[in-house]
């Protein structure tokens, strides 16, 4: 777990979208999306729900 995986995730969070974050954090949303999934994985547990309309955390 790195710092910057936590500064993605409170991002994501914050803006309800990882396509918004992507865009503020300057990376690509693909690479987001890997490095929430990597996140996941080193805690054992999925906490990103993804509805249709926006993201939250479990």
């Amino acid at each position: 777990m790195t710092l910057q995986k936590l500064h993605y995730a409170i991002t994501i969070s914050e803006t309800g979208s990882l396509n918004k974050a992507a865009e503020i954090l300057y990376v690509a949303q693909p690479s987001l999306t890997g490095s929430m999934q990597e996140l996941e994985k080193e805690l054992g547990n999925s906490f990103v729900e993804n509805p249709l309309e926006n993201m939250s955390f479990a």
